[in-house]
């Protein structure tokens, strides 16, 4: 029998949990016991003396003044808290203090795995700004426990977010005062926070295909190593490129999709499955020809045993969206793409291009 873990945040993942333990760290500033306070202090100037990546480079202790331009603000001293709520106007964390005669407006957007999304950092932003509430600062800052995307920090940044990930938190939680303060939910944040650092770590070493961010990076090397082909056998509308997209599970996990074609034939990638081949049914008026499910997955087949590429069984559905066949990740069963990344890639690019140019040969 497998050993239950008592760790609140091994039961507890979600973005709603990492509200509350932000909103509880910055309320013990005003803690009676003095090493909580200490504690308090603490991620408070940690939230403060985050930074902000710009075009230009980077700006220390970032915050926005009234005219919404950003400047540095290191407020080393005393915290005074004069309000603090969760999810006010959809903010994730909301407080109000005063930081060394300053009164400072911290917007605290947090995520687990998933991504900032519809504007709403831009929007949080506005809110702020035009609520009839005094600060002389505001500080926006994109919290971020998960892995985060490349282009996901770049769009914080635009918004002029400061971003603090698992490391900064890893780095304030072993130190002192948080480090040493009779907190059993510190204890246990603090053990969170060290396991998914240590996962990341090994994730970004193993390519572990089970992070997103992972994902997305294999997408646009295939995209890339796969663009001529796609010209050559593309769609008679130039207009519709190729796209990666991505998101999430309702359960959290991740998935990517590399569509081409016209967006008719898609690469996709899960946390949990490996590299699958899909179409889209719609596909037959692009090709001109009626190519059946069955005859996709024969030229499938056939690829991959030209060229030397394993396969997997799979559950055949029916729908608008069908998978053709699955190409394993180096080191099956381990959902990981491995050491190997540009041997895999060169793998897939071929099939791709030999599978573009059977579908197309009978097309026409």
């Amino acid at each position: 029998m497998s050993k239950i873990s008592r760790n609140l945040f091994d039961h507890a993942r979600n973005e709603k949990t990492l509200d509350g333990m932000v909103a509880w760290l910055i309320s013990c500033v005003t803690d009676p016991a003095e090493t909580l306070r200490e504690v308090g202090r603490s991620f408070v100037h940690l939230l403060l003396r985050s930074n902000l990546q710009t075009a230009d480079g980077v700006i220390e202790s970032a915050v926005l003044d009234a005219d919404g331009a950003p400047l540095r603000f290191d407020g080393p001293g005393e915290v005074s808290l004069l309000d603090l709520r969760t999810q006010y106007r959809h903010i994730d964390v909301y407080a109000r203090a005063e930081i060394d005669g300053r009164i400072v407006s911290f917007v605290i957007e947090d995520k687990t795995h998933t991504t900032e999304h519809s504007g709403q950092l831009s929007r949080y932003r506005k809110i702020v700004q035009s609520d009839n509430i005094h600060e002389d600062y505001t500080k926006l800052i994109y919290l971020k426990t998960g892995m985060p995307y490349e282009d996901e920090l770049e769009r914080a940044a635009s918004a002029h977010y400061c971003y603090i990930g698992v490391h900064d938190l890893a780095d304030f939680l072993g130190r002192e005062p948080a480090a040493s303060a009779p907190s059993d939910l510190l204890r246990q944040y603090r053990e969170y926070i060290e396991n998914e650092t240590v996962r990341q770590r090994q994730a970004q070493q193993d390519l572990n295909m089970d992070c997103g961010p992972i994902q997305y990076r294999f997408a646009e090397k295939l995209k890339a190593r796969t663009a001529a082909v796609n010209s050559k056998y593309g769609t008679p509308d130039k207009s519709v490129e190729d796209v990666i997209w991505k998101a999430t599970n309702l359960g959290g996990s991740s998935w990517t999709q590399y569509r081409f074609l016209g967006r008719h034939l898609c690469w996709r990638m899960d946390s949990w499955k490996h590299l699958r081949l899909k179409v889209s049914m719609d596909i037959e008026s692009l090709l001109g020809a009626k190519l059946g499910i069955e005859q996709y997955r024969e030229h499938f087949r056939t690829t991959c045993a030209d060229i030397g590429a394993d396969t997997l069984p799979f559950r055949r559905r029916s729908g608008n969206e069908m998978t053709i066949g699955v190409i394993p990740y180096p080191n099956h069963p381990a959902v990981a793409i491995g050491k190997d990344l540009d041997g895999f890639l060169n793998l897939v690019s071929r099939v791709h291009e030999r599978f573009l140019e059977r579908i197309t040969e009978q097309a026409n």
